[in-house]
Parts: structure tokens; C-alpha cells; sequence
């Protein structure tokens, strides 16, 4: 009585199921690939637009300094021709004032400057991975479900539970 299974047979079958896992690794390998080049390009971008926000800041710092350094040495001269203490005092207290708002404008320019290379980084990152993050979770889902139930892609922001500091927090502001 010949056996059910010839070994031909079974190796045929090992073999076909190991070039069958063979090509879904390589395919698993290129997408993997094609994603890491789009990060990598999107993190090369986002540094380029960051090192452009740094140029720019430094930019304004040295025309800050300029302008301060320069509004400085007025201030002396006009000092130089106070006529009494009184014209000396008014003088220092227009210029403390004059520079209390240069800076504030100072500061709010830089925190616009800053706010706005931010924004032209992250819209670039997103820009140039834009599809892969929304390709991941379709190919994470693929995946056994016993790793894609502990997954943090599984589960979308809104619905986490509020932990209970949240609650407190929230019930000690409203009082």
C-alpha cells in the first residue's frame, strides 16, 4: 500500500509555501522602504524649513541688537544735553518706556517668527508623509490580532477614557 503523502509532494508544498512567504516578506520590505524614504525625505524638509527659522531669527536678533544699541547712544546724547535733574529723569523714564514696548514688539515678532517656522515645518512633515500616516493603520491592521489589540492605532484618540486626574481637575475649576 503506497503512503497517502508522497515526500515529492509534501516538498513541493513546503516549497511553495516558502516562496509564497518569501515574496509577501519582500513585498512587506518594499512598502517598509517606500515609507522610510518619505520620512526621511519629510525629516530632511522639515529640517530645512527649521535651519531657514533659525537664519531668520537670527536675523532679526542682530537687528534687535542693532536698533537697541543704537536708541542706546541716543538716549546718551540726549542725556549729555539734560539741563537739570528734572529733563534727566524725564529723559530716562521716556527711554525705560520707549524700550519696554520695543521689546515687547521685539518679543512678540520672534514668537511670530517662531510660531510660523513651526508651522511651515510641520506642514512640510505632514505634507511629505501625509499618506503614510494614513496607510499605517490600514497595513498595521493586517497584522495578528493579538498585536492589534494592544495597539495604540487600534483604539482613535476620542476614545480613551478620561483618567480620573482629568475628572478631579476639571470638578476643582468649576468651584
Amino acid at each position: 500500500m503506497e503512503p497517502k503523502y508522497s515526500t515529492e509532494a509534501m516538498s513541493q508544498g513546503v516549497r511553495n509555501a516558502a516562496e509564497t512567504t518569501l515574496e509577501k516578506a519582500q513585498e512587506a520590505v518594499t512598502r517598509y522602504m517606500k515609507e522610510a524614504t518619505k520620512v526621511f525625505s519629510a525629516v530632511e524638509s522639515t529640517a530645512q524649513a527649521t535651519q531657514a527659522g533659525a537664519r531668520d531669527m537670527t536675523q532679526k536678533a542682530a537687528n534687535y541688537a542693532e536698533r537697541n544699541i543704537a536708541a542706546a547712544f541716543d538716549f546718551a546724547r540726549e542725556l549729555l544735553h539734560a539741563r537739570d535733574p528734572q529733563e534727566f529723569l524725564k529723559l530716562q523714564q521716556s527711554f525705560v518706556q520707549r524700550q519696554a514696548e520695543s521689546l515687547g514688539a521685539q518679543i512678540r515678532e520672534m514668537g511670530s517668527t517662531v510660531a510660523s517656522t513651526a508651522s511651515r515645518a510641520t506642514s512640510r512633515a505632514t505634507s511629505e508623509t501625509g499618506s503614510t500616516t494614513r496607510s499605517e493603520p490600514a497595513t498595521h491592521s493586517r497584522s495578528s490580532n493579538s498585536r492589534s489589540s494592544n495597539s495604540t492605532w487600534s483604539k482613535s484618540p476620542s476614545s480613551k477614557s478620561p483618567s480620573p486626574k482629568s475628572h478631579s481637575s476639571k470638578s476643582r475649576s468649576k468651584k
